[in-house]
């Protein structure tokens, strides 16, 4: 899901569909075969939806607040970047149990911060002004 999100927050509207898998790796210069495995799997998870007489994709204006409006309080993109960092920290909380010591919080990925909690937060609060 990750990569296609960073992909529809960019592109929103070319998404929003209906598309085909042929319509859809057109627009995006992607190869048709990738395209359709992974609307396959998204659709298999409820993240976007098919219609099987059309044979195209499309997302509801639930899911495309949720997945491809990064200005949107409800986008849950940033939550990979939660993830990444996760992962990148691993050698450091490694190297920190064998040798002692600590990680200190702003030695985490900027990820963590700039994409995974500054990006919805932001976004929750200037949805209260």
């Amino acid at each position: 899901m990750r990569s296609g999100s960073s992909w529809a927050s960019s592109h929103p509207n070319d998404i929003l569909g209906p598309l085909t898998p042929t319509e859809l790796a057109r627009k995006t210069e992607t190869q048709e075969r990738y395209v359709r495995e992974w609307l396959l799997n998204q659709a298999a998870g409820g993240y976007c939806e098919y219609d099987s007489k059309s044979g195209k994709y499309s997302l509801s204006p639930e899911q495309a607040l949720a997945l491809t409006d990064e200005t949107s309080p409800a986008f849950v993109g940033g939550g990979f970047f939660v993830i990444k960092a996760m992962g990148s920290a691993v050698p450091r909380i490694l190297k920190a149990f064998k040798e002692g010591g600590g990680l200190l919080w702003g030695d985490h990925d900027a990820d963590l911060f700039r994409r995974a909690t500054e990006t919805p937060f932001k976004r929750i609060f200037e949805a209260r002004k």
